[in-house]
């Protein structure tokens, strides 16, 4: 279901379906097991329901790309509970998080997109962050949050004038807009001109936008405009590729990274990723 603190818009029933992808990743990236406060643990963890309710998801803040192309990702947790990391393929990095429950953990540089499923372990208990992490290679932005019926959400630091920093988009054409802007700043989105919604940016300078219609296959502009700038995102609609193996597919575009994952109902979810109109990207 989408946030309408985020998207003030009409929402799409299919879109509020495909965007729960997290419902079946969660189950390939924390294995089949049982479910604690409705999330899973990771493999091999009992679930201890009686203490369950004192753990809080894990939540990742930032994401920085390093010299050698590795990314340093760093969040928030409780106070030295275990943090880990797990992909579709087995692979996972773990960290443990200070007295304040802050953590940092560098990835090693990777050739293609990869997907991290976000837990915190306390002994036995675990608890599994809302959404999932995509880890980018550069260029772009090193990371960004996928969450069910919010629009994807970029961790790279906000800018004043308006940014679209990820479209998400379903087979049916819903779609959800996202950025960044100055805080309280409302930012007025449009697609092919036509007014596609408001969103207002949190204090962190984060917004979404739900346009009440879809979109059809094809090019499209979208215009992100405030009272301190503008900012606009050329892409494509088009379907995904099929998917075989790991449940996504991530590759490289002129200027975004494309990310396809199936739903839990089978059908296909896109994000599309821009690159920062500071680092190279297309939105001026």
């Amino acid at each position: 279901m989408i946030d309408r603190q985020r998207a003030n818009t009409s929402r799409s029933p299919r879109l509020s379906r495909t965007l729960h992808v997290v419902v079946l990743l969660s189950a390939t990236l924390g294995g089949c097991h049982p479910r604690v406060d409705g999330h899973a643990p990771p493999s091999g963890a009992p679930a201890d329901l009686s203490q369950s309710s004192y753990l809080t998801p894990p939540v990742v803040t930032s994401a920085i790309r390093m010299e050698d192309g590795g990314v340093a990702l760093g969040g928030k947790t409780d106070s030295e509970a275990r943090v880990r990391l797990q992909s579709p393929d087995g692979s996972a990095y773990g960290v443990t998080a200070g007295a304040d429950g802050s953590w940092t953990l560098a990835t090693p540089l990777a050739q293609g997109v990869r997907l991290l499923g976000v837990a915190e372990v306390i002994g036995s208990r675990a608890v599994q962050s809302v959404g999932y992490l995509a880890v980018l290679p550069a260029p772009g932005q090193a990371a960004i949050l996928l969450r069910a019926g919010a629009g994807s959400q970029t961790l790279a630091a906000a800018t004043a004038s308006p940014w679209i920093s990820a479209i998400d988009f379903d087979a049916d054409g819903g779609a959800v807009i996202s950025g960044t802007g100055r805080p309280g700043v409302p930012v007025r989105v449009a697609v092919d001109g036509v007014a596609a919604g408001e969103g207002r940016p949190d204090a962190s300078g984060r917004f979404s936008v739900m346009p009440s219609f879809t979109l059809k296959s094809g090019l499209h502009r979208a215009d992100a405009q405030s009272s301190v700038g503008q900012g606009h995102a050329s892409f494509a609609v088009t379907p995904a590729a099929p998917i075989a193996g790991a449940p996504f597919a991530g590759q490289r575009q002129a200027e975004d990274w494309r990310i396809d994952w199936l739903t839990p109902a089978g059908a296909p979810q896109t994000t599309l990723v821009f690159d920062r109109p500071d680092a190279g990207g297309h939105q001026p």
